[in-house]
């Protein structure tokens, strides 16, 4: 009797566990977000690859009821939290917004995508080069325009300016509002730290004066299609480009291919499992050996953290090796790009990404905006180093990068030496 109890028992939990498991994913498609949440009329990446971000998802397929729109490729991972897809934009599909279905076996769930026509080219999309005089700021410390979005409802008490890591309330609006005085500078060009939409509570991953931060410098991305709320949105800053335009200033990027941040929800769910190089448990540390790179002798074992670390230890290591990843960083490079009408790039931390990712990258910039500028950050103070990751010659893995342009840290730490430490040239 004891006997047949023990294995009823054992049948019984068995049978809950697959319960459980399959209630998990047993009820209609619920949809979170769309990436990118719109695309262009006659764009040199056709199809665009879709990232569906949801729940109930494995079994879903892609359908619309727009002729010329059509979807294929339909894939989703293990735990049915995302689903890919490509979507074939057609010649005469509508600019407007249409409906998508994604349809599983148990329901369907909708959401929007819009068609838009491309932004004219004519004062966009310009590039820049050593004739212009580049203004670098950080919008949250530059100027208060807006006071309605220093205490956002949606991310409460993380303005102090009493605390030097909290957010002190500068936003785009007080970049357009000084627009004039930058002109009257002289200025010809913007760079801004990067504004994407960082975590909402403090970061308590980053510890400084026995204290959490906020991510107010912009590089803590939890969300790669939207502007931080304290700043602004992605209608203000096409706003700001355009009046930059207006006073004949360019407007420089910010961007970061090669982590996310901490609170993104990749990193508890990612869409692959090779979206990262490791995971938040189990990954290793950026060692910063640069050298390593440009070396075709150097040792395995102190290359692969130079590529693969997580930057700080702290920062989720992106792996441009895994196809889709790869193609989400491209496919987001060209969204900011085609929705802001902006003039170039400032792509940070460049030599921790493989080069022939660099090279890929570049030329799907330069098919859609042949006039587009990138400048890599290469942070060393070696002339040979520093060539090694610029574009325009094939090195000995096979590769030319395809990056025009890096900052001249080689001469920063030349003129520091002799004016601050009195160095000899």
């Amino acid at each position: 009797m004891k006997k047949r109890l023990v294995h009823f028992c054992l049948a019984a939990s068995f049978s809950m566990a697959i319960n459980s498991l399959f209630a998990q994913d047993s009820g209609p498609p619920q949809i979170t977000k769309i990436e990118p949440p719109n695309w262009w009329l006659g764009h040199s990446i056709n199809p665009v690859r879709l990232l569906i971000r949801g729940s109930n998802l494995t079994g879903a397929r892609v359908e619309t009821e727009t002729a010329g729109l059509k979807a294929s490729r339909m894939r989703v991972n293990a735990a049915g939290t995302y689903l890919f897809a490509d979507l074939e934009i057609g010649p005469r599909v509508p600019a407007c917004k249409h409906e998508l279905r994604i349809q599983s076996e148990a329901g369907a769930a909708t959401a929007p995508f819009e068609i838009l026509l491309p932004l004219p080219a004519q004062g966009r999309f310009q590039g820049f080069d050593s004739d212009d005089v580049i203004y670098l700021l950080m919008p949250d410390r530059f100027s208060n325009g807006d006071a309605s979005n220093d205490d956002p409802a949606e991310s409460k008490g993380l303005l102090d300016r009493k605390m030097t890591r909290y957010y002190h309330g500068g936003d785009l609006q007080g970049v357009i509002d000084r627009l004039p005085y930058l002109q009257e500078l002289g200025v010809t060009a913007i760079w801004m730290n990067p504004i994407y939409d960082n975590v909402d509570h403090l970061n308590q991953r980053e510890i400084y004066d026995a204290g959490p931060i906020t991510d107010y410098h912009g590089y803590g991305a939890v969300d790669f299609y939207s502007v931080e709320e304290h700043l602004g949105d992605v209608a203000k800053l096409r706003e700001l480009v355009e009046a930059a335009h207006q006073r004949g200033i360019k407007i420089i990027q910010d961007q970061v291919a090669n982590h996310s941040g901490p609170y993104h929800p990749w990193v508890q769910d990612s869409p692959t499992p090779s979206w990262y190089n490791g995971t938040e448990a189990d990954h290793i540390a950026n060692n910063w050996q640069i050298w390593t790179l440009a070396d075709p002798n150097s040792p395995p074992e102190v290359q692969k953290p130079t590529l693969d670390g997580w930057f700080i230890n702290i920062l989720p290591d992106l792996n441009q090796n895994d196809d889709e990843a790869a193609r989400y960083i491209i496919q987001n490079t060209l969204w900011w790009i085609g929705i802001s009408g902006l003039d170039g790039i400032r792509q940070d931390t460049l030599p921790y990404v493989p080069r022939d990712f660099w090279y890929r990258w570049r030329r799907a910039i330069d098919r859609e905006y042949p006039r587009f500028t990138v400048v890599g950050e290469m942070w060393d103070g070696s002339p040979h180093l520093v060539a090694f990751f610029q574009g325009g010659r094939t090195r000995f893995d096979g590769v030319d990068s395809g990056i025009e342009s890096l900052f001249a840290f080689p001469l920063f730490y030349a003129v520091r030496g002799a004016f601050i430490e009195k160095k000899p040239i």
